[in-house]
């Protein structure tokens, strides 16, 4: 996936923000990616509620892209 952005938002950025996080914490990605995935929606839904499930999804599906090329 190339660099994303929504409207504002760095969607490769939070995507390995957050994958940095469930690593540094020692969890698997698929046992905690929702958990994650809920406290990002609330930190950017504090931001810009109209924008917080939108790049929530996109943010998912980075993921979820990052870690297959992994496997």
């Amino acid at each position: 996936m190339s660099e994303e952005y929504h409207k504002n938002w760095y969607i490769k950025g939070i995507a390995e923000s957050v994958l940095k996080e469930i690593e540094e914490d020692g969890n698997e990605v698929d046992d905690v990616l929702d958990d994650y995935l809920q406290r990002t929606h609330w930190t950017i839904y504090s931001r810009e509620p109209d924008d917080a499930k939108i790049v929530v999804e996109l943010v998912r599906k980075y993921i979820k892209e990052l870690t297959e090329t992994r496997s």
